[in-house]
């Protein structure tokens, strides 16, 4: 089974961001991607089914009609609450 996350581009950092769009039920994440890092957001609960399911060997994280193929490398979980609060994926070659 295909594990494909939609995802988005963003171009801000810092805390303040990451806290705004975990309050629309997205969470910050990065790609690994070679030399160049590329940040992106992601829907929790896309994410958070997939981890759930632990069908997490390949994920596909589809950007602007750009399939890249990713492993998961590091999960930051919240302490007490059950909500992912960042995710490093690194670039796999196919």
């Amino acid at each position: 089974m295909k594990n494909i996350i939609k995802a988005k581009y963003r171009k801000i950092i810092g805390t303040k961001y990451s806290k705004k769009i975990r309050l629309i039920n997205k969470i910050p994440a990065i790609i690994y991607y070679y030399m160049n890092n590329i940040l992106i957001e992601i829907n929790h609960n896309d994410i958070f089914n997939i981890i759930k399911n632990k069908k997490h060997k390949l994920i596909i994280i589809n950007l602007k009609n750009k399939k890249i193929n990713t492993n998961i490398h590091d999960i930051q979980y919240h302490p007490y609450k059950k909500k992912i609060l960042h995710v490093d994926f690194i670039f796999k070659k196919t």
